[in-house]
């Protein structure tokens, strides 16, 4: 994405994709909390995905970084779906600039 080289697929198959994820986390460790996430895209995607349909046995989502708009495009919104989120949301962001010491 830092390139520029676009999006690697549709949204379509990326929410697929995490949907599949999860599946298979909860298949391989079905007595542990299930938390699903990623970091700026990965992220979006499964906030995207846990949006349109729970994500089965996912107790909550965490983001490393969530992008809420496009690079020099604050104008576009891409958080609107995380209302319809019903699990709690852990976000983690990098501060842009290092604080004073």
């Amino acid at each position: 994405m830092e390139q520029r080289r676009g999006v690697p697929d549709s949204p379509v198959l990326l929410t697929a994709t995490v949907a599949a994820a999860v599946k298979a986390a909860g298949e391989a460790a079905p007595d542990l909390p299930l938390l699903a996430g990623g970091k700026s895209m990965g992220g979006r995607m499964t906030s995207q995905a846990a949006a349109q349909h729970p994500l089965d046995g996912v107790r909550g989502l965490v983001f490393f970084g969530f992008p809420l708009h496009p690079p020099n495009r604050p104008g576009t919104k891409r958080a609107d779906h995380l209302a319809k989120v019903t699990v709690p949301m852990l976000f983690l962001q990098e501060r842009a600039t290092p604080s004073p010491i």
